[in-house]
């Protein structure tokens, strides 16, 4: 896939680029938008769809360098500590940038962009709620790239509801202790059948994780970048990539190893099981209104 949008030299760069191992999995805290539009003077709104720009062109890029998943940190459950004017303005945001999403057919559709949702998602509005799944729904049997966007998410919050499930199915008999591993409770996490983050990237300078994906990133290599968001460009990820691969045996340890390995059928149909029954509203409430629509 030639993509008309790269420079003659960042042509150059990504077959450079793709003569080594690169990973599997990227994940990015988005982090700069605000900061940006300031810097240019610019409006916020102008500094956030900027940077919904710039994601689009991340993708891109993975796609051309063959990463299969990238994972987004777009808003924090914390985030709805702030002001509740600033609150419902982000939400107003989301949701027309969510519903203008699931209408780009020209990029989401035709690059093959499947979109995954993560997150606390009962937090948010109900019209939000129903662009989220909007998006997901238009873009289900893509299969190009996996993009995880979290949404009203925390990873303490993850790791805190998956084990009261489990602690659930304990309690009623469903599965037993014995069952349970490090293996199986990663795949009855969130997502449960990404692979594991190999490089987590943060711009804007700020050098912490914000409790996001601190379990899936236990191993990863880590890269904090001076770039605000909308800044970041394909020499500033090429120059990650290259650190990653440089240093990758690395992270290569026996516990990363170890959780790349297979779980047993049994195992399998657990976890599956688990899926099955959680309570998956989302994912199928714009499939129920698409069916009430063609019945009319």
């Amino acid at each position: 896939m030639s993509n008309p949008d790269l420079s003659f030299s960042e042509k150059f760069l990504v077959k450079c680029l793709k003569q080594g191992e690169l990973p599997d999995h990227v994940a990015f805290i988005m982090d700069g938008n605000r900061r940006y539009a300031r810097k240019k003077r610019i409006d916020k709104l102008q500094g956030h769809d900027e940077g919904l720009q710039k994601l689009k062109q991340i993708l891109n890029w993975c796609l051309e360098l063959n990463i299969s998943h990238a994972t987004v940190f777009a808003f924090a459950i914390a985030n709805f500590q702030r002001s509740p004017d600033e609150v419902d303005h982000l939400m107003e945001l989301a949701k027309g940038k969510f519903a203008s999403m699931a209408r780009d057919k020209e990029f989401f559709q035709e690059k093959g962009v499947r979109v995954n949702l993560i997150g606390e998602f009962e937090m948010l509005r109900e019209d939000v709620r129903e662009s989220l799944s909007e998006l997901k729904y238009s873009t289900r049997d893509n299969t190009s790239i996996t993009l995880n966007v979290c949404l009203a998410y925390s990873s303490t919050r993850e790791i805190a509801q998956t084990s009261k499930e489990i602690q659930q199915r304990l309690k009623a008999g469903e599965i037993d202790i014995s069952q349970i591993n490090e293996q199986v409770f990663e795949r009855m996490m969130y997502i449960p059948d990404c692979p594991c983050i190999d490089i987590m990237v943060r711009t804007s300078g700020e050098t912490r994780l914000s409790n996001f994906m601190l379990w899936q990133a236990g191993y990863s290599y880590i890269a904090f970048l001076d770039k605000l968001w909308p800044e970041l460009s394909l020499w500033d990820l090429a120059k990650v990539l290259l650190k990653y691969m440089s240093s990758r045996n690395q992270y290569q340890s026996p516990h990363l190893l170890n959780r790349k390995n297979k779980v047993s059928e049994n195992s399998k149909s657990i976890i599956a099981d688990f899926h099955a029954n959680r309570n998956h509203t989302l994912e199928v409430s714009f499939e129920k209104k698409v069916q009430q629509e063609q019945k009319r």
